[in-house]
């Protein structure tokens, strides 16, 4: 099975003065999702350290779909069970469903237990995750070689430094990028794999000469490929170790493109 998704979008009554949580404008109804997919950031965007350890993602999206819980296949059997547990009970029950607490208890209350601070550092992604993981979520992956440094196209707090790179494999998609190509790349210290094996310099440097693996997301229409853009943890130094690392991340992402719901006519 590649794909398991439910949808749930049940009607509060008007007259209970109740509405769905966080404003949304979306009048008397609660909805919640739970699906499954190979990746667990279909978008491109990697999250938080957290998630990416344990398989798993709980949030609410968008207006229109108040809760969202997005599972992998490493996420484990115990945290699957636990989170798809969906309270039907208050379909019928005198007291009405009125908030994702009463529709999925278990997940919505790791939600706001994990929300309830603004301080978010216990759960943003660091570079010292698996490799695995990251292989495991990124769009395209290339072994390259760094041919020249220079100043970044686009210097911001988190791109300080420019590289001109040369593809020398081809591991995952790399669509746009075939080997032998050139291309230019915008890093920092934020871009730099920094966990077990890693060989990269402490400050997020690239030397010329330097064997890394290159993540990246999806060209966008009408972007050049000759700059590719760099986002978190998405450039690790090669090694035995993370050559392997990757190589079992991209095993995990087994469909190897975005899987959609089965349409369902009405």
């Amino acid at each position: 099975m590649l794909l398991e998704s439910v949808w749930f979008m049940i009607a509060v009554p008007g007259n209970m003065e109740i509405r769905p949580p966080f404003g949304y404008a979306s009048g008397d109804i609660i909805q919640a999702r739970i699906s499954s997919a190979p990746r667990l950031f279909l978008d491109g965007f990697i999250g938080r350290e957290a998630d990416l350890k344990r398989g798993y993602e709980i949030s609410r999206p968008q207006p229109g779909t108040n809760a969202r819980v997005h599972l992998t296949p490493q996420a484990k059997i115990s945290d699957i069970k636990r989170l798809t547990d969906i309270n039907l009970d208050c379909i019928t029950r005198f007291r009405p469903c009125v908030n994702m607490d009463d529709l999925i208890p278990e997940a919505w209350s790791e939600y706001r237990r994990e929300n309830s601070t603004t301080d978010g550092s216990a759960y943003a992604t660091r570079c010292s995750v698996d490799p695995a993981l990251f292989a495991r979520e990124a769009d395209n992956i290339a072994r390259v070689e760094v041919l020249e440094l220079h100043a970044p196209e686009y210097p911001s707090e988190e791109r300080t430094q420019g590289a001109a790179v040369r593809v020398l494999e081809s591991l995952k998609n790399n669509a746009g990028h075939p080997v032998g190509s050139i291309a230019n790349i915008s890093f920092g210290g934020q871009n730099m794999y920094s966990g077990p094996g890693a060989s990269s310099d402490p400050n997020g440097r690239l030397a010329v000469g330097d064997r890394v693996f290159l993540l990246y997301p999806r060209l966008i229409p009408g972007q050049s490929p000759e700059l590719i853009d760099t986002g978190s943890c998405s450039l690790i130094p090669f090694s035995d170790a993370t050559l392997k690392s990757v190589r079992e991340g991209i095993a995990m992402d087994s469909a190897g493109v975005d899987l959609n719901d089965i349409s369902i006519p009405y």
